[in-house]
C-alpha cells in the first residue's frame, strides 16, 4: 500500500509559483526561465511604485506559503529592501523582478541579464555572468547603498 502526502493548500500567486520553481533550478536555467517569464508577461515590478506594491503582497505570505518547510519573508528582509527602494530611483527598477524564496529571504532576478542577488536579514550575495566571465560575491554586509550599487552593477 503506497502513502501519499499531501500538503495543505495556499494562496499563491502564479508569479510566486513561477519564481518558487525557477529559484530552485541551476544559474544557466534561472536565467532562460527569468527571460521566458518576462515574455509570457507574467514578470513583476517594471517601476518603483509596483516594487513597494510587490513587497506589500510578499508582507502577507505565511509560513507554510509554498508548502512544508516554506517561511515568511523575514520582516528584517522586507525593511533592508524597502530601505533600498527609499533612495533608488524609478529606473533602478525597470527590469528587476522581486520574489520570495523559501528560506525568508527574497530574491532579485534582472530580467536582462539574468543577474540575481539573494538579501537576508545581515547580508546579501549576488551574481551575474556577462560575456564569458561571471561576476559574484557571497556574504556582503547589507547597506541600502551597497545593495543598490551591486544592482546598478550587475544591471
Amino acid at each position: 500500500m503506497s502513502t501519499i502526502t499531501a500538503y495543505p493548500q495556499t494562496d499563491m500567486s502564479p508569479v510566486d509559483a513561477l519564481w518558487t520553481l525557477i529559484q530552485g533550478q541551476s544559474r544557466n536555467v534561472r536565467t532562460v526561465l527569468s527571460r521566458l517569464l518576462h515574455e509570457q508577461q507574467v514578470a513583476t515590478e517594471v517601476n518603483l511604485s509596483k516594487a513597494f506594491d510587490r513587497l506589500d503582497h510578499l508582507a502577507t505570505l505565511e509560513d507554510g506559503w509554498a508548502g512544508k518547510g516554506s517561511y515568511a519573508v523575514s520582516p528584517q528582509v522586507l525593511s533592508n529592501l524597502r530601505s533600498v527602494l527609499f533612495i533608488s530611483e524609478d529606473a533602478d527598477w525597470r527590469d528587476w523582478m522581486i520574489g520570495p524564496d523559501v528560506n525568508a529571504t527574497l530574491g532579485l532576478q534582472n530580467k536582462i541579464t539574468g543577474g540575481s542577488i539573494s538579501l537576508g536579514a545581515n547580508e546579501f550575495s549576488y551574481y551575474v555572468s556577462r560575456n564569458g566571465e561571471e561576476l559574484h560575491e557571497s556574504h556582503v554586509p547589507f547597506t541600502s547603498q551597497s545593495l543598490l550599487d551591486v544592482m546598478r552593477k550587475i544591471s
